[in-house]
């Protein structure tokens, strides 16, 4: 054999060599990818598991802060409309204290000028019965009691 052919069948014997040792060692580092791929699927699988089990703990976490929410806005809806009627009941009551201060007023003038009143009504009744009775005394004498009783109340009504 020529050194070529030598050369060519130790190269053929060492390549497939090779081949056989590398096919070997792709063999086992295929059943080690296949074992790291099914460990980080398990682990993928339990976060995945665990994810899903804290986002529907922060769902209901969400839910429950919503419906605080909402009655603390009820909350502070009703107490802006007790305040809004705070505000128009001071208003009234300032109102009524006016009203209230001004009848004290008036029945404090009433007091004062009463006496001055009882006195011009006196003075205008006595002078009231005192043309009353001049208009009687100057009827006629011959008139019956009915018929002065009469002219008494037709000129009181005047």
């Amino acid at each position: 054999m020529s050194v070529i052919e030598r050369r060519l069948t130790l190269f053929h014997s060492y390549a497939s060599t090779r081949t056989f040792f590398s096919f070997r060692s792709l063999e086992s580092d295929l059943s080690r990818s296949k074992d790291d791929q099914a460990k980080h699927s398990a682990a993928y699988e339990k976060r995945k598991q665990e994810h899903n089990v804290s986002v529907s703990e922060y769902k209901r976490a969400i839910k429950s802060l919503d419906n605080e929410k909402s009655v603390l806005s009820a909350a502070v809806e009703a107490r802006d409309s007790k305040l809004t009627k705070m505000e128009k009941l001071k208003k009234e009551i300032q109102s009524l204290k006016r009203q209230v201060e001004d009848s004290r007023n008036l029945k404090n003038q009433m007091v004062r000028t009463n006496p001055f009143y009882i006195t011009l009504i006196t003075i205008e009744i006595i002078w009231y019965n005192h043309e009353l009775s001049f208009k009687l005394n100057c009827l006629p004498p011959r008139m019956t009691c009915r018929q002065r009783t009469l002219v008494y109340n037709i000129l009181s009504w005047s």
